[in-house]
């Protein structure tokens, strides 16, 4: 007897993300393997397996922007040039350290 929790899987009011999160979340509750639990949701293994992936990756670290409109003339230390020709002018020292961390 199958105890497993269906999800409609042609739900539309469902976000992608989101639908994929709650079968990685049963799946991982059921104890299947990732191929039994997709032939019993009728999934295909190699679209649960990519989305599986996607979302246990950590999120990219974000740093804190203040933008601040000046008309007098700042030192620029440092500056990065985007190949969509947006430029990042780095002003603050203190912000050098984290920026360099997490470029790296």
């Amino acid at each position: 007897m199958d105890v497993t929790p269906q999800i409609d899987n042609n739900s539309f009011e469902m976000p992608a993300e989101q639908l994929w999160q709650e079968h990685i979340k049963l799946k991982q509750q059921s104890g299947l393997s990732r191929a039994a639990y997709c032939r019993l949701h009728n999934l295909v293994c190699s679209r649960f397996t990519y989305w599986e992936n996607k979302l246990s990756q950590p999120l990219s670290k974000l740093l804190p922007v203040r933008l601040v409109q000046s008309s007098a003339k700042q030192h620029v230390l440092c500056s990065l040039m985007f190949k969509n020709g947006n430029e990042l002018r780095i002003h603050d020292p203190a912000i050098l350290p984290t920026l360099i961390s997490s470029l790296s």
